[in-house]
C-alpha cells in the first residue's frame, strides 16, 4: 500500500456519484482534480494540492490518475472467508458475498482488503463492475492511464482518531474505521451541507472532548461546518488533505482479474457474422481442394505402381513374389552385371576408387577403416584429416565432383557414409 506521491502529469481525481449520471461525468465540471502546483515556490507549497473542477472534456494534460470513487458507490463489508489461494479466493468472492449483496453478485467487482483485527474476518470492497469499467475506460480513451482506484471511505494517510469526515464534491464521507464508512448526499446550498454534516456527526462515536477531524474541499464548507458543530455540540478540527494518499483497497485489482472475461463479453457476435461466414467458406473450399488434390495424386500413384508392376513382370517373368519392385530390380540388375563380369558404380571397388580420387594426394594414409554393405561405403578417417568444418566441406565438394555423396555421421566423429550421387 504505497502512498501516492504525485509528480507532474499525475493527479488524484475525485469522481461524482453514479447517481449524477454518465452524462454529467463527461460534460459537467463534476470531477475534482487534485494535482501538484504548477510552480511551487517553497518546500511547503510543493507538498500541497491544487484542487480544481473539470469535466472529462476539459481535463488538463495528464499521464496517469488515481481515482477516488464516491463512498455511496462502494460498499465495504466484513466477511469470514475460507482459506483458499489468493487467485481462487478472488474468483469465489461474488458467490461468498451473495447473501450480503442486494444486486446480482456476478455484476459486482470485489476486492480483498486487510483482515479485521483479532479475528478471521476480512474486509471486502464491492462496486458495480459496469460503473467501474465505464469510468476507467473513459479515462483510457483519452490516453490517461488509471494507476489505482480507491474508495473514498478507505483512504489511508488521514488522521482519524475516533473517526473523520470528508467534505468533497456533492457528498460527505463518514470514515468510521480503517476502510469502513458511508457516504451522504449533499445539496448545492449551504443549508443542505449543514444538514448533511449534522447527520454525519451523529454517526460518529463521542470520545470525551476529543475534537472531530474534518477534511474539507474548500472554504465554502467552513460556514456550514461551524453551524453543524454548534448544533451537534461537537468540537471540530479542520485539516487539509495530506499530499500523500493511498488505500488498502485498489479496485483496479478486480478489473485486471476479469480482463479476459470483459474482453469476451465485449465481442459483438453480430459484427463477426460476415467475417466468420467468409472464413468458414474459405476453409470449406480449402478442404475440398485438398481432398480433390489427394484423390488426383492417389490415382497417379496407382497408375505409376501399375506401370512398375508391368515392367517388373515383363523383365522378370520368372519371379512370382513381388514385395519391393524397385529393390528387387536393382538386385537383379546387380546379379546380371556380376554374371556378365561387369561392375556397377555403387560396387565396392568403384566407390573406393572414386573416393580415393576425391581425396587426392592425402588418400594414401587418410583412411583407417572400411565397411561396405548394399552400395554404401562406411569410411573411418584418421585424426587430422577432417577435424575442422572447413576440411569436411572441402572433402564433400571433391566427392560431389566425382559423382559421390559423402555424409559425416557427426560433427566430431571421423565417420562418413559414401554413396553414389543420384
Amino acid at each position: 500500500m504505497a502512498s501516492a506521491v504525485l509528480k507532474r502529469g499525475e493527479a488524484i481525481v475525485w469522481l461524482p456519484p453514479r447517481l449524477a449520471g454518465e452524462r454529467a461525468l463527461a460534460t459537467e465540471p463534476s470531477l475534482l482534480i487534485m494535482s501538484p502546483p504548477l510552480a511551487a515556490r517553497s518546500a511547503a507549497a510543493a507538498t500541497a494540492f491544487d484542487i480544481r473542477r473539470a469535466s472529462l472534456e476539459t481535463l488538463p494534460e495528464l499521464r496517469s490518475v488515481r481515482l477516488v470513487f464516491d463512498a455511496r458507490d462502494v460498499t465495504v463489508l466484513r466477511a469470514r472467508l475460507p482459506a483458499l489461494p489468493a487467485a481462487r479466493l478472488q474468483r469465489a468472492l461474488p458467490n461468498l458475498l451473495e447473501e450480503q449483496l442486494l444486486q446480482d453478485p456476478s455484476s459486482c467487482a470485489c476486492v480483498l482488503g486487510p483482515p479485521v483485527a483479532a479475528g478471521q474476518e476480512r474486509r471486502v470492497a464491492v462496486i458495480d463492475r459496469a460503473w467501474l469499467d465505464t469510468v476507467v475506460q473513459a479515462f483510457e480513451r483519452r490516453g490517461i492511464r488509471v494507476a489505482a482506484a480507491w474508495p473514498a471511505q478507505a483512504l489511508a494517510g488521514l488522521e482519524q482518531g475516533q473517526g473523520a469526515l470528508l467534505g468533497f464534491g456533492s457528498s460527505v464521507t463518514v470514515v468510521l474505521a480503517e476502510g469502513e464508512g458511508i457516504g451522504l448526499g449533499v445539496g448545492p446550498d449551504p443549508r443542505a451541507r449543514e444538514q448533511a454534516l449534522v447527520s454525519a456527526m451523529q454517526l460518529l462515536p463521542v470520545s470525551g472532548r476529543e475534537p472531530l477531524l474534518v477534511y474539507l474541499q474548500d472554504d465554502g464548507w467552513q460556514e456550514p461546518l461551524a453551524r453543524a458543530a454548534h448544533t451537534s455540540g461537537r468540537p471540530i478540527r479542520t485539516l487539509a488533505l495530506p499530499a500523500s494518499l493511498s488505500s488498502s483497497f485498489d479496485l483496479m485489482t478486480a478489473r485486471r482479474a476479469g480482463a479476459l472475461s470483459r474482453w469476451l463479453a465485449a465481442i459483438d457476435p453480430r459484427a463477426w457474422r460476415g467475417p466468420l461466414a467468409w472464413a468458414l467458406a474459405a476453409a470449406l473450399v480449402a478442404v475440398v481442394g485438398l481432398n480433390a488434390h489427394w484423390l488426383r495424386l492417389r490415382e497417379e500413384q496407382f497408375a505409376l505402381q501399375a506401370r512398375i508392376d508391368g515392367v517388373f513382370r515383363q523383365v522378370f517373368p520368372a519371379s512370382t513374389a513381388m514385395v519391393d519392385p524397385v529393390l528387387q530390380i536393382q538386385r537383379h540388375v546387380t546379379l546380371l552385371r556380376t554374371r556378365a563380369g561387369q561392375v556397377g558404380s555403387d560396387d565396392f571397388l568403384p566407390l573406393l576408387v572414386s573416393f580415393s580420387q576425391s581425396l587426392g594426394t592425402q588418400s594414401a594414409d587418410a583412411v583407417s577403416g572400411l565397411e561396405y554393405r548394399d552400395g554404401r561405403l562406411r569410411i573411418r578417417l584418421r585424426p587430422g584429416v577432417a577435424d575442422s568444418r572447413a576440411a569436411r566441406d572441402t572433402i564433400e565438394q571433391a566427392a560431389r565432383r566425382h559423382g559421390l555423396k559423402l555424409q559425416f555421421e557427426g560433427d566430431r566423429e571421423p565417420l562418413a557414409i559414401v554413396t553414389v550421387l543420384r
